[in-house]
């Protein structure tokens, strides 16, 4: 038996017997259980290793490696419906499951175990899971339509705090979405709640499944939102099955301020108003109210989740709605302890309880005979996302096919009102108004919202423009519209009086990029006159690795097309990533796509921070484009890290608890990112403790130039002899060791190890110097490449010589021919180059001159007008006022300038700069001067072998 067998059979072996046996299996994990206890969470115990429930992870077997075909994962384990803190770790060879690639030439990916067809993005193997197949989602028994529910809320106040009971005021509502397979959306609004700490979803017995700082919005609105991906799928079932707990810890409640039952939401799609009721009094009690309301009949639905209220078996209580001391509705009845839900209806009599209902000025209150009361302001529904609206021609009134685009993004704020921002590109008019409409009914009428271009500014010499500002004057009716998908933005122009641009306000999941610097997406307009009368939104945001997440909302395009999207470094032609076949969904007018990309070339990274690179989507011959701007530092990073080790150390969802983890080595504990000499063998390794688990770097010894080489007491790398006075050593930040005057070594880096692509060296003084010695690659970027992965340096990789290709041409003298882009031209022939992925360049006009192929861009003549336009197909600008046009043409001199002396354009000479001046012939050509060095004849005889010219010969 071979070892590799030997090693897949040890493992399969131990994916049978219980985890407290797998400490005599030699198998390495990512994290540790240091302490010898186990997690407060479930999880499973691999030898001294946890991993949550779900994890899966790929082992390694000393001292054969990484087993990358075996795949072993955490299932959970119940007993009597509780989860077990002990799950099940599971094991499989998947080597003989990998499905054949539909492709000829299939690769295998680095550390993976089945091949692939290069474009392919999601794998078998990154999509494999060893839990249980009966994981379907389960019907809630009482819901009668029996169908799969997605919108859950838990009800969050003090007396549901698991094991003790706080009395506390505070009082949170938190709304959960199950997005996918694996994803939960969640936003939080809160009363009362002072310092909170965490986020926790937990089961019965308290073990904490997820958990999430709270970090406050600054913007005034008490509610905060996240994201909790990766999911295991047994947990998307307990969430479904009502079986799990959401609890907000705070800094003097560290178990716990508030709790409560994550249940089914049933309002959540007709919702339009909510609100968190507190008690004045530290009781522990709150409730949460959910409106529901119909603009036909301006009735108003509302239904009160209380918790603690009514703790007797029958007490009455009564309902008031009111406009401070104004009383607008009143209702009573009777309930008890066993009562969960309160429902009540009023209806608005008029326009101005329309309004206050909508702007959060109306309050509600629940009073029992017991004494009890709870109360809260009713404000709209919280949304953590954000609503957009790709305007364009195509879906205008007058569905016409424009140049013209817009793109506007809207986000609703507690007290009712509207924060908005427009912009509008490629009119041929000037604005006349932008308005927030309703739909056209079957009158062919509008409902008229309101009006916001007063604060509309127009760009210098352009119709094109923008504007920012808050509409404060929604209704009740507005705002039944605006959760809904039911508002339009409509642009009327000087030209167009009725609409010339149209787009529908859709609201968008939260998503992290939202909140980032550039919290504003990428508008993109037609490039080509059959995309005329479409446009998109692109947001694009860094994640964790630089890596980069885009979601895209474009005009229905043509349903048998795919997506194809790129994004191109406007300064490097070769820099660009494209991914084609997007997968789209179609919602109302628009298709939207959503995804990642996790390669990015690096030059494009620099382009992205400045807000010059380009995006384009493509679908048939439709083609949209646009400038995106993404703030970030990875173009400061990229030439010195690899991008797996930037993902190893960037936030993730499970970083946050691993934070947490202590180290404990020979008999010490250490905090993350903690460094120390070890007392075993320290003069030649450095440990650190990384999220919990310990990783000794061994010494790396850099290269000696001498032949002589020596070993110093007390020092790992050998050293050469060093003749000093000075006793002074060298020490850098995070680097435990000393190091003496003359001596060289790699920098220790904390949480990374040893950097072997640094040399520092200890100058006299106790000063250090630290470089990469790397050479000056004259190559473009495209060909700089490193051999190996863990190399340092980068290298030109050989120019891919093509062989010639000599085409029969029927018509066209093969004399003076030139060879371009695998096309051959007759001499003398014209043509403008195709460059992938952008088609033909119409302002690069090449030609072929006696067999020499030559580029260039045309010059356009500097215009002297104030204001200038570009026509469509035109490669310069123009005049827009014809009259009066003064043209100036700058006439660029052939003369040079060296050493302070001009010469003539042609002219030689000798300059007069160092000890080969006379051997140096420098001419002026055109403006450039070219210098060159020369041997003299004489220099063949050995006699002038002192002589400076020969010498460098």
């Amino acid at each position: 038996m071979s070892p590799m067998d030997l090693a897949v059979c040890l493992v399969l072996l131990a994916a049978t017997v219980s985890s407290t046996k797998f400490s005599k299996i030699p198998l390495k994990a990512a994290r540790e259980n240091l302490f010898g206890i186990q997690p407060n969470r479930p999880g499973c115990i691999l030898g001294s290793k946890f991993y949550g429930i779900g994890e899966r992870w790929t082992p390694e077997l000393l001292p054969v490696g990484e087993m990358y075909c075996v795949k072993c994962e955490c299932v959970p384990v119940e007993r009597k419906g509780i989860i077990d803190m002990k799950g099940q770790t599971l094991c499989k060879n998947i080597k003989n499951l990998c499905p054949r690639p539909n492709c000829l030439n299939p690769v295998l990916p680095k550390g993976k175990c089945c091949k692939v067809c290069p474009d392919e993005v999601n794998s078998f193997e990154d999509s494999f899971s060893l839990g249980s197949k009966s994981s379907a989602p389960t019907m809630i028994s009482s819901d009668s339509k029996r169908r799969v529910r997605n919108e859950f809320v838990s009800l969050l106040v003090g007396k549901n705090v698991r094991r003790e009971s706080v009395k506390t005021s505070a009082v949170a509502a938190v709304y959960f979405s199950i997005v996918g397979r694996d994803e939960i959306r969640y936003s939080v609004r809160y009363f009362k709640l002072d310092r909170p700490k965490f986020l926790q979803i937990t089961d019965a017995n308290g073990n904490v499944l997820f958990e999430r700082p709270i970090e406050k919005k600054r913007n005034g609105d008490k509610k905060f939102c996240g994201i909790w991906t990766k999911v295991p799928s047994a947990y998307i079932q307990y969430v479904r099955e009502e079986r799990l707990f959401a609890v907000i810890t705070a800094s003097r409640h560290f178990r716990g301020l508030v709790s409560g039952r994550i249940m089914v939401n049933r309002h959540a799609k007709r919702e339009v108003f909510s609100s968190v009721l507190a008690s004045p009094k530290a009781n522990g009690i709150g409730g949460l109210l959910s409106v529901v309301y119909n603009p036909r009949t301006h009735l108003v639905d509302y239904v009160i989740n209380l918790d603690g209220v009514f703790p007797g078996s029958s007490e009455e209580y009564f309902i008031t709605i009111s406009k401070k001391s104004k009383v607008l509705h009143q209702s009573k009845g009777k309930a008890s302890s066993k009562t969960r839900f309160i429902r009540g209806s009023w209806t608005l009599k008029n326009k101005r309880q329309s309004k206050q209902l909508a702007r959060g000025r109306l309050t509600i209150r629940l009073t029992s005979t017991n004494g009890a009361s709870v109360s809260g302001d009713i404000k709209p529904k919280v949304t953590c996302g954000v609503s957009q609206a790709v305007m364009s021609s195509g879906n205008s009134l007058e569905e016409m096919k424009l140049a013209s685009s817009g793109t506007a993004v809207f986000e609703l704020r507690e007290k009712g009102s509207l924060d908005y921002k427009i912009r509008v590109t490629g009119l041929t008019s000037k604005v006349h108004r932008i308005r927030l409409e309703g739909a056209v009914n079957k009158k062919n009428r509008r409902q008229i919202i309101g009006s916001v271009h007063r604060n509309f500014k127009a760009d210098e010499n352009s119709f094109n423009g923008w504007c920012n500002g808050t509409f404060k004057k929604m209704t009740a009716d507005d705002l039944h519209l605006f959760l809904n998908n039911k508002i339009f933005v409509n642009v009327a122009t000087s030209e167009n009086r009725i609409s010339e641009l149209r787009g529908r306000v859709i609201a968008l999941p939260y998503h992290s990029h939202f909140e980032q610097v550039s919290a504003d997406p990428a508008a993109l307009g037609p490039k080509t006159i059959t995309s005329n009368g479409h446009a998109g939104n692109a947001w694009i945001s860094m994640g964790v690795g630089c890596s980069l997440h885009y979601d895209i909302t474009t005009t229905t395009i043509a349903k048998h097309h795919d997506l194809t999207l790129s994004l191109v470094s406007p300064t490097d032609i070769d820099a660009y990533v494209t991914i084609e076949k997007i997968s789209t969904t179609n919602l109302y007018e628009f298709q939207q796509a959503s995804g990642s990309i996790a390669v990015v070339p690096e030059s494009l990274f620099r382009d992205l921070d400045e807000g010059s690179a380009l995006i384009q989507v493509i679908s048939g011959d439709v083609i949209l484009s646009g400038n995106v701007s993404v703030p970030n530092t990875c173009w400061q990073y990229s030439q010195d890290y690899d991008m797996d080790i930037l993902v190893d150390e960037q936030t993730s969802e499970e970083v946050l608890a691993a934070n947490r983890y202590k180290c404990v080595y020979e008999g010490k504990v250490y905090e993350n990112g903690d460094s120390w000499l070890p007392d075993v063998n320290a003069t030649c390794n450095t440990c650190s403790c990384n999220k919990g688990k310990i990783e000794c770097h061994r010494l790396i010894c850099p290269v000696v130039e001498c032949a002589n080489p020596i070993v110093l007491d007390g020092e790992c790398c050998p050293t050469c002899p060093i003749e000093t006075t000075d006793q002074t050593e060298c020490k850098i930040d995070g680097d435990l060791r000393s190091h003496p005057v003359g001596s060289t070594w790699h920098p220790f880096l904390p949480l990374m190890g040893y950097a072997k692509c640094v040399i520092c060296t200890c100058l006299p003084g106790g000063i250090y110097k630290c470089e990469r010695k790397c050479p000056k690659l004259d190559c473009p970027a495209s060909r700089r490449i490193r051999l190996n992965p863990k190399d340092c340096c980068q290298v030109c990789a050989p120019e891919e010589v093509k062989p010639e290709v000599v085409k029969p041409l029927q018509d066209v003298d093969m004399k003076g021919a030139c060879s371009f882009k695998d096309q051959i031209y007759a001499n003398g022939a014209k043509w403008h180059p195709r460059v992938i992925p952008f088609g033909y360049m119409k302002c690069i006009d090449c030609s072929c001159n006696n067999g020499t192929p030559s580029c260039s861009r045309p010059k356009c003549p500097k215009l002297s007008c104030s204001r200038k336009i570009r026509e469509d197909g035109a490669c310069c600008d123009t005049c827009a006022d014809s009259d009066g046009e003064e043209i100036v043409e700058e006439k660029k001199s052939d003369s040079c300038i060296f050493g302070g002396k001009k010469y003539d354009d042609g002219e030689t000479f000798q300059p007069k700069t160092s000890s080969l001046s006379s051997c140096a012939t420098c001419t002026c050509r055109k403006g450039s001067m070219k210098c060159s060095l020369t041997c003299p004849e004489k220099c063949k005889d050995p006699k002038h072998s002192n002589d400076p010219c020969c010498k460098h010969c």
